[in-house]
């Protein structure tokens, strides 16, 4: 599952509504000299960063937590709009996940950038980098399907000449 993954990143909210980013992790072992594996991972983005082994069941703990719609979140564009959102008790959404979030290399990135671990001052930001790739990665993709459909136009345009010429003979 993990191993030889160094990009891999975990993401984790503790009690004082920090942010903890858990990157380059991996499994060590098992091997002669450990006999059981370990998930190690490294949490900093200085210079200096702390080494910290990973419990298995960490990822398959179930949390569920009352949060704000997606949507409102989404749209929340300041600290202040992410800190006025409202979660009632009774009739909020639960966030049904695990202790440990999996997230992609951008998330990693945005948050270490950031300088910050507070959770509701990450959400605008994080959520504003992951639009801007959305946004980005549709482009790129749309470029690529247009460039590929060229491609493809100009590679059977060669083929029915050939076809004519006696060059090429469908299978």
């Amino acid at each position: 599952m993990l191993w030889g993954t160094p990009r891999l990143s975990l993401l984790a909210v503790d009690e004082f509504n920090e942010v903890l980013l858990l990157h380059q992790v991996m499994i060590t072992g098992p091997n002669l000299l450990q006999p059981k594996s370990k998930i190690m991972a490294l949490m900093g983005g200085n210079a200096i960063t702390d080494c910290y082994q990973i419990h298995p069941s960490s990822f398959t703990s179930s949390v569920d937590i009352p949060c704000p719609k997606w949507s409102d979140l989404k749209a929340a564009a300041t600290l202040e709009e992410v800190a006025a959102l409202h979660v009632s008790e009774a009739n909020s959404l639960k966030l049904k996940g695990k202790k440990l979030l999996p997230i992609p290399p951008v998330m990693s990135i945005t948050i270490i950038t950031a300088g910050m671990s507070n959770a509701v001052v990450l959400i605008p930001i994080v959520s504003a980098a992951l639009q801007e790739y959305d946004r980005t990665s549709e482009a790129g993709a749309t470029k690529f399907s247009k460039k590929q459909n060229k491609s493809m136009n100009s590679l059977q345009t060669l083929i029915s000449q050939l076809r004519q010429y006696g060059q090429v003979q469908k299978l």
